[in-house]
């Protein structure tokens, strides 16, 4: 999913900051590239939480 970051209007409806909108979704006359560019949407790979290292690395490496 793809997260609004500023609110914008389509055709068929509106989308407001924080609203999740579907990758099928259709945002004409918008592209979905151009809303990224202008700041309207985050990109897929940013909502994408990044991984953590596991808790124990640290621990062994601190022990050593």
């Amino acid at each position: 999913m793809i997260r609004v970051l500023k609110s914008f209007k389509t055709r068929l409806q509106r989308f407001a900051a924080g609203d999740h909108v579907a990758e099928t979704a259709d945002l004409s006359p918008h592209t979905v590239e151009g809303l990224m560019e202008g700041g309207f949407l985050n990109s897929p790979a940013a909502a994408k939480p990044a991984k953590s290292k596991p808790a124990g690395a640290d621990q062994s490496r601190a022990s050593e």
